[in-house]
């Protein structure tokens, strides 16, 4: 299991803080310069997790 985040980068552009929608690793998050949003953890499955290190969200139907 790995745990990923949500997080925010500042956007020099707009002066603002940008919330990630999905979730990435803590080393991800690291490299893009972005802070970790507290209380977002959330455990993933190794198979979930691209190259990049960003957790990859699944569509699934409500009912089976």
């Amino acid at each position: 299991m790995v745990t990923v985040y949500r997080f925010r980068v500042w956007d020099v552009q707009t002066d603002k803080w940008m919330y990630s929608v999905s979730k990435s690793t803590a080393k991800s998050i690291d490299a893009l310069g972005g802070e970790i949003v507290e209380g977002s953890a959330e455990e993933a499955s190794e198979d979930e997790i691209d190259s990049e290190g960003r957790h990859i969200m699944r569509a699934e139907p409500p009912y089976a």
